[in-house]
């Protein structure tokens, strides 16, 4: 029986804007003979300092392939790689190992061009524009994210770019790449890449509710740097407070009589009740804020509703001082003093 083991270590491309290069180590078992058919074993193998392992078989009488990759390297500009490998072959074969050597090709690097500076100018809520200079650059590409690469002018030293279709008060990755062509045809050049986060506007914001009392207004403060139309509903639970049109900056938002009403019935045995803001676009777009309004006995001081009920502020005397409270009777004649 006899075992010939063969290695092959070649640069596969070279990238000079990148400084980089791609190597490609095999390694193969050559058995004549009596061997183990569909017996697998483990190698290991090494490439510019970084081992690998590799399982394969050795059928008797043939030429198998036990170990075969492509590596990265960086700095690759003139540099010697070393590889080597140590694996079983047969009983009788024993354990197979070697090394070699390759010598990269001395090439040009540094000639990426220099991106100077990459900023925000101008956002929307679905779009953002950036602008950009370089030293020089051949062409450009720009990306959202991990997105495809859309190419851009030729030969600019700067220029600007948008990107669409986004969602409102949404974080983003820009990727801004410059590149100078070796020869594009082969798919060679220098290149270098620069990131940036931005934000979309947001369409609008709560910024802003806090507790109040029963009867009270309350001062709503809102952001809206986009612009958009905006309305806010109160809601308690699933019944719906009032609906306004709300603007920009600070909003005084009064109750009414009818409104209040709706609010009255609602604290049961309680004097306390959670009210959710809800801020409201011309879009799907809404977020919210919660608050706490308190029944303190400051209503008016008397009321008859269109339907009988009637409502009215109470001062009770005592050792300590004076009260107040609330006395609501239904239309259906039902009393309830707070």
């Amino acid at each position: 029986m006899a075992i010939a083991v063969n290695q092959s270590f070649s640069v596969v491309s070279t990238n000079e804007g990148n400084n980089t290069a791609v190597v490609r180590y095999v390694v193969t078992c050559s058995v004549s003979g009596e061997s183990f058919n569909n017996y697998t074993q483990t190698g290991i193998f090494y490439i510019d300092g970084i081992s690998y392992s590799s399982s394969y078989t050795l059928p008797r009488n043939s030429t198998t392939t036990v170990f075969s990759k492509d590596v990265t390297v960086g700095n690759a500009s003139g540099r010697t790689i070393g590889a080597s490998f140590s694996f079983p072959t047969t009983p009788s074969g024993g354990t197979k190992s070697g090394n070699t050597s390759l010598s990269i090709p001395s090439f040009n690097v540094g000639k990426a061009p220099n991106i100077i500076s990459l900023s925000l100018k101008s956002r929307t809520v679905n779009s953002i524009t950036c602008k950009f200079s370089v030293d020089s650059a051949d062409t450009f590409y720009y990306r959202i994210e991990e997105g495809s690469w859309i190419r851009g002018s030729n030969y600019v030293t700067n220029g600007e770019f948008t990107i669409g279709n986004l969602s409102p008060n949404s974080k983003y990755v820009v990727h801004l790449l410059a590149r100078n062509w070796i020869n594009e045809s082969a798919v060679t050049y220098y290149q270098s890449e620069k990131t940036i986060e931005v934000y979309t506007y947001d369409i609008g914001k709560l910024l802003s509710v806090n507790n109040f009392n029963h009867g009270d207004s309350i001062i709503v403060s809102i952001s809206n740097p986009s612009g958009s139309s905006l309305g806010l509903v109160v809601k308690i639970g699933n019944t719906q407070i009032l609906s306004r049109s709300v603007s920009a900056g600070n909003n005084t938002i009064g109750f009414n009589d009818s409104e209040l009403d709706r609010i009255y019935k609602l604290y049961g045995s309680g004097n306390t009740l959670t009210a959710t803001f809800i801020l409201t676009t011309a879009g799907s777009y809404t977020n919210s804020k919660t608050c706490t309004i308190t029944l303190r006995g400051n209503q008016k001081t008397s009321y008859v509703g269109q339907n009988g009920e009637k409502r009215a502020k109470v001062y009770v005397g005592t050792s300590s001082g004076v009260k107040k409270a609330v006395v609501w009777i239904g239309n259906n004649g039902r009393k309830r003093c707070i």
